[in-house]
C-alpha cells in the first residue's frame, strides 16, 4: 500500500460515441463506489469534437519535412499556439 497521491487516467475507445458514453458512465459509477478515490470524473462529452489527421508522407517529403514535424504544428494551430517556422 502506498501513501503517495497519484492520478489515475483511464481511456475507453471505440467507434460509437453513444456506446462510449454509456460505458464511460458505467465505469464512472463503479469507480465512485470504490473506496479510496478522491475524485472521479469523465472528461469527454458529446460537445467535444475529435479530429483525425492523416499525414501525406509524399507531400511532406516534397517540402522536406517529416510527419513528426507536422504534429506540433497541427497542435499549435488547434490550440491557438504559435507555430514554429
Amino acid at each position: 500500500m502506498s501513501s503517495i497521491k497519484a492520478p489515475i487516467d483511464g481511456m475507453v475507445t471505440g467507434p460509437d460515441p453513444k456506446v462510449l458514453a454509456q460505458i464511460g458512465h458505467e465505469v464512472q459509477d463503479r469507480l465512485q463506489k470504490t473506496g479510496g478515490l478522491l475524485s472521479v470524473a469523465m472528461t469527454w462529452d458529446f460537445d467535444k469534437k475529435e479530429v483525425l489527421f492523416k499525414v501525406d508522407k509524399e507531400k511532406c517529403a516534397a517540402f522536406g519535412i517529416s510527419s513528426r514535424d507536422v504534429a506540433p504544428q497541427a497542435q499549435a494551430a488547434l490550440s491557438g499556439g504559435i507555430a514554429k517556422p
